[in-house]
């Protein structure tokens, strides 16, 4: 059995797409329906079952024993790896998205030490995406930032803040002269959003769902940069949705309160399946005592 068929069943799984998975793991989707077949012939079963006509799929009684091995496996495997190749590891792959990076991490960093900076290896991207880099053992330890508290008993963490959603408008925007505003009054605006790696993203999708504001979903406008966001909405394009640590001192943009607030939780985590390094264990304690200094 090769453990690139196992790879490949779990990544069709995990993304319930052929397209995606094959797109996630850089082959071509022939190759990876050849990799799941071959995989499907050892064992002798039918782990997949594809509904003809249909986007979605989903596993077999077969296919789900294979999944739940497959996953832990391809874990052992991760650490086997990384404990052997990184053991004497002077680097920490720290995950970090765009917003905490540009707003919040700078504050922390002050209260760092020189060798801690030092021994960071930053990867960024959204905090969506860094789950998956997470799990697949691609960082060590990371930020992220979630629309509730985690709760996951495969993941430590450690809480480092709470914050709040705005909403910003131009200037002369009807709404400008209000101090708060309710998000169903939001209906019919265009929306200036972060990309899907985005837990903004997923908040701000779900609140329009939550209305039934579809059409204002479709015509999100999109950006992965925070400064391109601010710009368009200070141009009229649309009305942005924002944490207020990405706010900033702005005369060109008008803040607004949302009645109903919607929060946006900060946390540095790691996975508990995985054993720190001596190495990594003083980076995340080096971490947590410069947030804390920090007092953010």
């Amino acid at each position: 059995m090769h453990l690139s068929d196992l790879k490949n069943f779990v990544a069709v799984v995990e993304e319930n797409s052929f397209t995606k998975a094959a797109q996630r793991l850089f082959i071509s989707q022939p190759s990876l329906t050849v990799s799941i077949n071959r995989l499907e012939d050892e064992l002798g079963k039918s782990l997949i079952i594809r509904k003809r006509g249909a986007k979605e799929m989903s596993l077999s009684m077969d296919g789900e024993v294979v999944f739940n091995h497959a996953q832990k496996i391809l874990r052992e495997i991760d650490i086997i790896y990384d404990e052997v190749k990184y053991k004497e590891k002077t680097q920490v792959r720290l995950g970090l998205p765009p917003i905490i990076g540009a707003y919040l991490f700078p504050q922390i960093v002050k209260e760092l030490t020189a060798s801690s900076i030092e021994a960071l290896q930053l990867i960024e991207t959204g905090s969506e995406n860094m789950k998956r880099l997470l799990k697949e053992n691609k960082i060590d330890m990371c930020f992220i930032g979630t629309e509730s508290p985690i709760v996951s008993p495969n993941l430590e963490k450690h809480f480092i803040l709470r914050d709040n959603f705005s909403i910003l408008v131009n200037p002369e925007h009807p709404l400008a002269n209000r101090e708060s505003v309710d998000f169903r009054e939001l209906r019919n605006e265009r929306f200036i959003s972060l990309g899907e790696d985005f837990v903004q993203y997923k908040i701000l999708k779900g609140l329009c769902l939550r209305e039934g504001m579809f059409d204002e979903v479709r015509n999100f406008v999109i950006t992965n940069e925070i400064q391109t966001a601010k710009l368009l909405v200070s141009n009229g394009v649309g009305v942005g949705f924002m944490i207020n640590s990405a706010l900033g001192s702005r005369n060109d943009l008008k803040v607004l309160r949302l009645n109903d607030p919607v929060y946006f939780y900060v946390y540095l985590v790691f996975r508990k399946d995985r054993e720190l390094s001596s190495f990594e264990k003083i980076i995340k304690e080096d971490l947590i005592s410069a947030n804390e200094a920090a007092n953010l």
